[in-house]
């Protein structure tokens, strides 16, 4: 016992190989001490009930092998009789079959919970991201916007106060539409839909002076299309405005049988260009939704982004007519 129990303990503190020496300890003690006192396979059993600390169930049950296997030679280079060391080795698989699983258990456990702490991770991730996306298409496109107007405003000031006024007043609604859509997107929802989106885009692009051509035929949008239809259009459009230097833009929405597409093609400098952060968004937003991104800069810049058609089961028909505006 004095030897026995230092090694019993001691094995609850080691795992992997190192848990060998303590399962090996036990399992040589008993069987040195059967010949003499036959209860001395107890220390056998105990060494069987810790074997699935040594690091895997394949080695595990290579241990709980051999002790099997030292202990049945043992009894019959002995001669002990059938009912002792049968019982013996049933309790042998039975104590270490249990040890075993126990510890796969808890290391399956241990994986899974790590699993699921990386998936939350992932997740928060995930959620930082698109937020930051959605900031950047409702911000960027506003922002754009109230420069234009306010760039206009100061050309205007001395030749037509009133234009100049009016403007401004803009410039006012605009920033405190944006701050309702910030407070929205806070807490979970989208603005204006991508009907309220062709309005926005149609009086952006007049203050910018370029002619908007808005061509949409009746659709089917789920809720989460539209959502990613809306802001698709606001950060094309603002591209269009920031960068592309066009004089006109053509914007359409069809539908066929199995795909959505919204067309954004402008008459602007095209050629070769990098996606930046509004792009790369836009992109990661439509692909989320099963749906893709490509971009034709060889003749000014053509947008085109698609999504699954929707089930008509549940989903609001959209209904718009063509517009167009001309500064």
């Amino acid at each position: 016992m004095a030897i026995f129990l230092p090694l019993y303990f001691w094995s609850f503190w080691l795992r992997g190989w190192k848990a060998a020496l303590p399962v090996a300890g036990m399992a040589t003690l008993g069987l040195m001490a059967v010949p003499f006192n036959s209860t001395a396979s107890i220390f056998v059993l105990y060494a069987s009930g810790v074997v699935g600390f040594l690091g895997n169930a394949k080695r595990s049950v290579a241990a709980l092998a051999i002790i099997i296997t030292a202990f049945a030679l043992q009894s019959w280079l002995l001669g002990l009789s059938v009912g002792y060391w049968a019982p013996n080795i049933v309790l042998i698989v039975v104590f270490g079959g249990f040890c075993i699983n126990w510890t796969e258990a808890q290391r399956s456990n241990a994986k899974l919970h790590m699993k699921q702490e990386e998936i939350e991770r992932l997740a928060k991730i995930a959620e930082r991201e698109r937020i930051a996306r959605d900031l950047h298409d409702l911000l960027g496109h506003t922002l754009s916007l109230n420069v234009l107007k306010a760039r206009l405003a100061n050309k205007l000031i001395n030749r037509d106060a009133k234009k100049a006024s009016q403007e401004i007043s803009d410039i006012e609604q605009i920033s405190r539409d944006a701050l309702q859509e910030v407070r929205d997107a806070v807490h979970g929802y989208r603005s204006v839909g991508f009907a309220g989106e062709l309005e926005n885009a149609l009086l952006a692009l007049e203050a910018a002076d370029i002619t908007g051509e808005f061509s949409t035929a009746e659709i089917t949008l789920e809720p989460a299309q539209d959502s990613v239809m809306a802001m698709t259009l606001r950060e094309a459009i603002t591209n269009v405005i920031r960068h592309s230097g066009a004089k006109r833009c053509h914007v359409s929405l069809s539908q066929s049988d199995s795909a959505i597409k919204l067309e954004v093609d402008d008459d602007g400098r095209g050629g070769r260009f990098i996606e930046g952060w509004g792009l790369s968004g836009m992109r990661e937003r439509l692909v989320a939704n099963g749906g893709a991104l490509h971009i034709d800069s060889s003749n000014g810049m053509k947008v085109v982004a698609s999504l699954p058609a929707a089930s008509s089961r549940q989903s609001p028909r959209l209904s718009l007519v063509n517009m167009s505006g001309a500064p």
